[in-house]
């Protein structure tokens, strides 16, 4: 525990003075390495096959979720 304690200080006395010391990127630079709830969304190709669509992970990491939970659920007693 302490080491995480130890670590916590330490990079907050590099972070800090190193977030005050550097000058801000420009936002043009930055444009597309971050979320921008203020753009425009692009409408989702229509295109895609079944196993590009976002839904479809989604779908895989629930059944993922939930099967594991009842193995684990049924193997704890």
């Amino acid at each position: 525990m302490w080491f995480a304690v130890w670590g916590l200080a330490g990079g907050l006395n590099v972070m800090l003075p190193l977030t005050f010391l550097t000058r801000p990127s420009d936002p043009l630079s930055l444009k597309g390495l971050v979320f921008d709830p203020g753009a425009v969304r692009i409408a989702e190709n229509k295109n895609l096959r079944w196993y590009q669509i976002t839904m479809f992970y989604a779908v895989v990491v629930l059944l993922i979720f939930v099967v594991l939970n009842v193995v684990f659920f049924l193997t704890e007693g």
